[in-house]
C-alpha cells in the first residue's frame, strides 16, 4: 500500500463551485475555549476545508450551530462565504438550509458531511469551568460518553435508563440526512456532484469510545451501501470518505495524544484529502486515510486484500483466477443481484 501524492494545483477546478459543509466549528470547540479560557478561536477539519475552498474561489456555505470564531471573519473577508446556523439533527431545518442554498446559488456541486458530536449543553448550564473541563474531556472521547453496558438508573422511575444515542444522532443520522438532501438537489439539477463524508481511523479499529466508534463504522458502511445506487444514477454522483487519524483542534492536543505515541495531523493537511476527493472524478467509493500529512487510499486494501481474500472460496467456479480485489468486486456484484441491482 503506497502513499498518495496530492497535487493541490488541481483544486483550481473548484473555483466558483457551490459547496456546502456541515460542522465547520463544533460545539466542543466553542465550549473548550470557554472552559479553558483560551484566547482566539479553535479550528478543526471543517474550518480547514473552508479556508482551502475560499482560497480557491469556491462558493461556500457552512452549516453548524456555532458561527466561525471571530478571528476567522469569513463573512466580511469573502463575498463567497455564507454561514447558516442549523442543527443537522433537525430534518426540517436542514432541509430549509439546502433549499435556501440552491435557491440563492442555482446549483449544488459538492457537499462535505463533516458534522460531529453535538451534546445539548451550554457553558451556562454546566455552571463552572472546572465542571465543563471534565465534561468536555468525557465528550471528546478521552472517556467514552456511554459504553452501553453500564447500569444507569433513571431517577424518575428507578428503572434501567435508556442509552444515550446523541453521538449516533449527529455522527450517523445527521450524515444520512445531509447526504439524502445532497443527492436530492444534485439529481434534480442533473449535476455530477461530489459528496465527501468524514469517517475516521475509528471506522475499522477497536477504539473504546463505543458510541463514537459505532457511528464511524456506520458511516463507512453507509457510503459503501450507497455506492451501487449513486453510481447508477442517470447522472452519477460520486461519494467518498476521508478517515483521519488524530487531528489537531481545540480539543485534540499534543498532551491528549502523547500517551499513544501518535503524531497529529493538522486541519489543513486533512483538507487536502477533501480537495482531492472533490476534484478527481475518477475517485468513487474510496477511503482516504490521513496521518500527519501522509495519505493512503485504503479501500482497495481493506476490501480486496482483506474481504476479497476470504470470500474467494465462496465464489462460484470459474472465478479462482481473479485477484483479491476482483473477487471482492464480483462478490459485491452478485450480492446486489439479489436486490435487482445489476
Amino acid at each position: 500500500m503506497s502513499t498518495l501524492e496530492i497535487n493541490s494545483k488541481d483544486f483550481v477546478k473548484l473555483k466558483d463551485k457551490v459547496i456546502l459543509i456541515t460542522g465547520i466549528v463544533t460545539f466542543f470547540q466553542a465550549a473548550f475555549q470557554f472552559a479553558f479560557a483560551l484566547p482566539g478561536g479553535s479550528s478543526g477539519i471543517g474550518l480547514g476545508v473552508v479556508k482551502l475552498l475560499l482560497s480557491i474561489g469556491a462558493r461556500v456555505t457552512s452549516v453548524d450551530l456555532t458561527a466561525p470564531p471571530a478571528s476567522e471573519d469569513f463573512t466580511s473577508q469573502s463575498p463567497t462565504f455564507t454561514f447558516e446556523k442549523c442543527n443537522v439533527c433537525d430534518w426540517k431545518a436542514l432541509r430549509s438550509v439546502f433549499s435556501r442554498v440552491v435557491e440563492r446559488e442555482g446549483r449544488l456541486d459538492a457537499v462535505f458531511a463533516n458534522a460531529g458530536n453535538n451534546p445539548n449543553m451550554s457553558p451556562g448550564a454546566v455552571g463552572s469551568r472546572l465542571m465543563m473541563r471534565l465534561r468536555i474531556l468525557e465528550l471528546a472521547g478521552v472517556n467514552p460518553r456511554t459504553r452501553f453496558i453500564d447500569d444507569e438508573i433513571d431517577p424518575t422511575d428507578g428503572q434501567l435508563k435508556e442509552p444515550d444515542l446523541s453521538c449516533l444522532e449527529t455522527n450517523l443520522y445527521g450524515v444520512i440526512s445531509t447526504v439524502k438532501l445532497a443527492v436530492h438537489h444534485m439529481r434534480a439539477r442533473e449535476i455530477q456532484g461530489s459528496i465527501v463524508i468524514t469517517a475516521s481511523v475509528s471506522s475499522w479499529t477497536r477504539f473504546g469510545a463505543v458510541d463514537y466508534t459505532t457511528s464511524k463504522h456506520a458511516v463507512l458502511g453507509f457510503m459503501r451501501g450507497l455506492l451501487p445506487h449513486t453510481s447508477r444514477l442517470p447522472v452519477p454522483i460520486r461519494i467518498n470518505c476521508i478517515a483521519p487519524n488524530w487531528t489537531k483542534s481545540g480539543l485534540v492536543t499534543e498532551e491528549i495524544v502523547a500517551p499513544t505515541g501518535f503524531g497529529l495531523s493538522t486541519p489543513e493537511e486533512v483538507a487536502q484529502s477533501v480537495g482531492l476527493l472533490m476534484t478527481d472524478k475518477a475517485r468513487n467509493g474510496e477511503v482516504i486515510f490521513v496521518d500527519g500529512g501522509r495519505y493512503w487510499e485504503i479501500g482497495k486494501t481493506l476490501e480486496g486484500d482483506g474481504v476479497g481474500s476470504f470470500v474467494g472460496p465462496a465464489m462460484p467456479p470459474g472465478t479462482s483466477d481473479l485477484t483479491n480485489w476482483e473477487q471482492y468486486v464480483e462478490f459485491c456484484r452478485r450480492m446486489n443481484m439479489a436486490l435487482g441491482i445489476m
